[in-house]
């Protein structure tokens, strides 16, 4: 199971369900190429992935922001109590 779908999708649905329960509603998980190709061939009416689309034709909007956390063994060169910033 995704991310997407474990953590946000899930209770978002449930959420949608408990306040819309005369509308029709079903889902799937998929990677993100499968779901780009079922928007555009129409076989979803949406898709929610973590990644932005590929395809110049699929539209997208951005409806949550993940916060990433770095993780290391004690030990480590950056281990302790101390911010660590972005590194390219």
């Amino acid at each position: 199971m995704s991310h997407v779908s474990q953590y946000w999708l899930s209770p978002t649905l449930s959420a949608f369900r408990s306040e819309y329960s005369n509308v029709g509603l079903s889902a799937s998980v998929a990677n993100s190429g499968q779901l780009e190709r079922m928007v555009l061939d129409r076989t979803v009416d949406i898709a929610i992935t973590a990644q932005v689309p590929r395809r110049a034709e699929i539209k997208s909007l951005a409806v949550a922001a993940d916060r990433l956390v770095p993780v290391c063994p004690p030990g480590h060169a950056e281990a302790g109590p101390h911010e660590v910033g972005p590194r390219f």
